[in-house]
């Protein structure tokens, strides 16, 4: 057992998964969980277990959530629907998504958006069609995110594209 708590112990602080210790260190940790009775050991190693396995699935969502908006970013997308799609609280969703992108849903979104509209501006599409290619509703709203974005407005980027 000594080893398979190791293994595990390393594999939390490693991924940097919060579990448990009742304050004390990995030492202590790993003396206590061998020292005590056979029942109480695999119910902590459970528990390590459980705790790794709940990382990867996070892990895993995020990445199926991150695939779906990429795939699916043209269309209607807001938090709420996400959350409903992936059986997540918005709360939620919201929280590990800025964890793991370093920017919150609404902003990831744009600057994919943006960043699809210019790869179909380098295509020569255009403006008129790519800000509703891309999920736009609105052209000014398309321009102003895009110049907020790039510091140009999409003509203005054609232009300096052109030159």
């Amino acid at each position: 057992y000594s080893r398979l708590f190791y293994v595990i112990l390393k594999v939390l602080r490693d991924k940097n998964i919060q579990y448990d210790t009742n304050g004390v260190g990995d030492y202590e940790l790993l003396n206590s969980y061998t020292l005590g009775s056979t029942d109480e050991t695999h119910k902590r190693l459970i528990d390590m277990i459980r705790s790794v396995q709940t990382y990867g699935n996070e892990k895993l969502g995020m990445t199926a959530i991150i695939d779906y908006i990429q795939t699916h970013y043209m269309e209607d997308l807001y938090l709420e629907k996400l959350s409903e799609i992936f059986g997540l609280s918005p709360k939620y969703l919201s929280k590990v998504f800025k964890e793991e992108t370093k920017v919150n849903f609404k902003e990831y979104l744009i600057n994919l958006r943006i960043n699809k509209a210019i790869e179909l501006l380098k295509k020569n599409k255009p403006i008129s069609e790519i800000y509703q290619m891309v999920g736009f509703n609105n052209r000014n709203t398309f321009n102003r995110l895009f110049k907020a974005k790039t510091g140009l407005t999409p003509t203005e980027y054609k232009r300096e594209m052109e030159h």
